[in-house]
């Protein structure tokens, strides 16, 4: 059984083998590994399931963020309000109702429409914002066409925030031709030499061509060489 090297880094087992691994490129795999097993589940749930279980979690989130994120002012009335009479304050217990009616509407409505329209787009994002602008207004007492103005005020809100968040997501990201070295380092606790590759021009593309000479030309030291060259080693076996 090989044995590995504790040099900050996080020992796994693998096989016969023990390699070291980056705790942040272990907790980021994890990560996506949660969110592809909920997409999943998501897919496979029947409308009123998903919606009840999404509802509910934005209920909590609501809940929580309206509670933590209050004050204690007293309940006010803004009547000049350009979207109508709107409540301030009122304490954290009432902020948290307001907020758990706001998300947990929104996220319901909007699970809704993308169950039954087969996609997330930002019609769905509008009507969501519409319904739970009203439904909180109704809550706090505002009725007739200031619900209404309410809602179109969530609706634009939200309606605007999933464009931007699109705009941003599908903004072309540089490639970095040094990611695999980058996580391969990391992984090793050696991110210091991080400048000697890119000295050496030593990109990913090189990972696989590197021997010691290259290395030494780079003057990384012999006990890097050495965890350096193994660990390539180790990935080209197990490919």
């Amino acid at each position: 059984m090989g044995k590995g090297d504790k040099q900050g880094g996080v020992l796994v087992k693998v096989g016969k083998d023990i390699q070291l691994q980056n705790p942040l490129t272990m907790l980021k795999t994890r990560y996506l590994e949660c969110e592809t097993v909920i997409k999943n589940w998501f897919v496979k749930q029947s409308l009123p399931a998903a919606v009840a279980v999404v509802t509910s979690f934005g209920i909590v989130v609501g809940g929580v963020s309206g509670y933590y994120l209050s004050t204690d002012l007293p309940l006010k009335i803004n009547s000049k309000s350009p979207i109508g009479p709107i409540f301030t304050g009122g304490g954290r217990l009432l902020q948290a109702c307001n907020g758990d009616v706001l998300i947990g509407a929104n996220s319901g409505i909007s699970c809704f429409m993308e169950k039954l329209r087969g996609k997330e787009d930002v019609q769905s994002s509008l009507v969501a914002g519409f319904g739970a602008g009203v439904m909180a207004s109704l809550v706090c007492g505002i009725h007739g066409t200031n619900a209404i103005k309410n809602g179109v005020y969530y609706a634009l809100f939200y309606g605007a925030t999933f464009k931007v968040n699109e705009k941003w997501s599908q903004r072309p990201k540089k490639h970095d031709q040094y990611e695999k070295m980058k996580d391969m380092l990391s992984s090793l606790d050696l991110n210091r030499y991080e400048k000697n590759f890119k000295k050496g021009l030593l990109t990913d593309k090189t990972l696989p061509l590197i021997n010691d000479s290259d290395l030494q030309e780079v003057k990384i030291p012999v006990g890097a060489r050495r965890l350096i060259l193994d660990h390539i080693q180790r990935e080209e076996v197990m490919k």
